[in-house]
């Protein structure tokens, strides 16, 4: 099992690791220059993430053939996914994989985004079954790995079979 993700502030990152820890998977950090941490960083983001542009990102591809089961992290910016994640999917061969997107957001998120990231990811020949969004209030890591483990094990019929746990 493998995670991948990005992180602007660290939260989304907390989220992944909890992710690899609790089902023993890999992690992948993508990096985006454009988007550190600052005014610079905060005005790219906020106009990638506003115009839907995808973004650069580091690694650009990633070797999934090991793998059966990839979930896939980042922040909410301006109600969608962050632009690196549209990115790693346009650039990725995702064929006959199980695909959970993940999100860390402070305050509503676009559920019509979430959807159309699914939608995008299975065009490429993968299942996505869902995603798991963490709302949060500021709280960081005791508690974004409390309710990342929650959040697993409510949706645990998402991701058991791919990895050969029961459901």
């Amino acid at each position: 099992m493998l995670v991948v993700y990005f992180s602007r502030s660290g939260t989304t990152e907390t989220m992944a690791q909890a992710i690899a820890r609790h089902l023993k998977g890999n992690l992948v950090e993508l990096r985006a220059e454009d988007y550190g941490l600052g005014l610079g960083g905060y005005l790219s983001a906020a106009w990638d993430a506003i115009w839907r542009k995808q973004g650069r990102i580091t690694p650009e591809r990633v070797d999934l053939s090991p793998y059966r089961l990839v979930f896939l992290g980042s922040p909410i910016w301006y109600w969608r996914p962050a632009p690196p994640l549209w990115r790693f999917v346009e650039r990725n061969e995702l064929k006959g994989l199980t695909v959970v997107p993940f999100f860390t957001m402070k305050s509503d998120y676009g559920e019509t985004s979430a959807r159309e990231l699914c939608q995008k990811i299975e065009a490429k020949g993968a299942r996505c079954p869902g995603h798991l969004p963490l709302r949060h209030h500021g709280e960081l890591g005791e508690a974004v790995t409390r309710k990342t483990e929650e959040l697993l094990e409510k949706n645990k019929s998402w991701w058991a079979e791919a990895v050969g746990h029961q459901k």
